[in-house]
């Protein structure tokens, strides 16, 4: 039970971690800030898009051992944790695209 314990907190440091991203995210790319980016701003931007990366992929390996630990114990959090995962793990993956595509808007607007 412990190991379960320690997987399910596990679990939620890394959605904690991925959602202050994508929230993030979200209101940089929803603000027209490329106008007036500046390159701390830009490394901001690129270390976003590496923690998204990295935490999407612990998020998806944790859900996977986390599921694996409870088995056919739990049919209804095996579902909860598959669907708000995924549902995450979707969001992370857009915010990714979303940043690459603000610095792209960037380089063009200093040209």
């Amino acid at each position: 039970m412990s190991d379960i314990r320690y997987l399910k907190s596990v679990r939620t440091r890394y959605r904690t971690i991925l959602q202050r991203e994508v929230d993030l995210c979200e209101r940089l790319v929803q603000s027209d800030t490329y106008e007036t980016i500046d390159e701390e701003l830009l490394a901001k931007v690129n270390k976003s898009i590496k923690t998204l990366e990295v935490y999407r992929e612990k998020l998806e390996i944790q859900s996977k051992d986390l599921c694996r630990a409870i088995s056919d114990t739990d049919e209804d959090f095996l579902c909860e944790v598959l669907e708000q995962d995924g549902e995450l793990a979707e969001k992370a993956t857009e915010c990714c695209i979303n940043l690459e595509e603000f610095k792209e808007q960037y380089s063009c607007s200093r040209e």
